[in-house]
């Protein structure tokens, strides 16, 4: 006498079943009466709620990662112009203040996935590579193959999140990016 959530799998639906003792004039226990409703939309519902909050969680992350250290080049650029009067110190400003701008663009971009994620679209990661590291100049790289994925732009702060800590934690001065041919969408769409 309890309420179980069930899947089929075959089908991809998913039912609530409750289950009632049925009992004849005398209180005796005659046999079961079993519901069940279909609860596909919500769970479905569910799933985008849950895939929504990760994303949410992804952009959230990345923006206070990515703007603290934006910030951090500002701070120390401000610094030390006021010590030194270094004028190329306030081309550091304008530069981190360009890419903490992009960032936002690109969070922004980010946060459409939300409302259609029919937004993605297939990315050549070996572009994207090169597009971020061009904000790396002091460390080699190079691409191996010319993998795709399907993507927006926040591809770019994911790789630029990577090869930052990868600079700043393990001391990289060069890097290899290896990718292969590109993925297929699956038949079923996940949400």
């Amino acid at each position: 006498n309890e309420d179980r959530i069930v899947e089929d799998i075959n089908l991809d639906l998913w039912y609530e079943l409750r289950s009632y003792p049925v009992e004849d004039e005398f209180g005796n226990k005659t046999g079961i009466l079993l519901m069940a409703e279909n609860i596909d939309r919500r769970k479905k519902n569910e799933k985008t709620i849950e895939s929504q909050k990760e994303l949410l969680y992804l952009i959230n992350e990345i923006l206070r990662h990515d703007l603290a250290n934006v910030f951090t080049v500002t701070l120390s650029a401000t610094s030390l112009y006021k010590r030194t009067s270094d004028e190329s110190m306030l081309n550091s400003i304008v530069d981190a203040s360009k890419k903490g701008i992009g960032i936002i663009d690109r969070m922004k971009s980010a946060e459409g996935i939300l409302h259609d994620p029919k937004k993605l679209r297939l990315t050549s990661l070996e572009t994207a590579v090169h597009d971020i590291m061009k904000e790396f100049k002091e460390i080699r790289y190079t691409c191996e193959g010319s993998g795709e994925i399907y993507a927006d732009e926040m591809i770019l702060s994911m790789l630029n999140n990577l090869v930052s800590n990868a600079k700043r934690h393990g001391n990289a001065n060069e890097m290899r990016s290896v990718s292969y041919t590109h993925l297929t969408l699956p038949t079923k769409r996940i949400v």
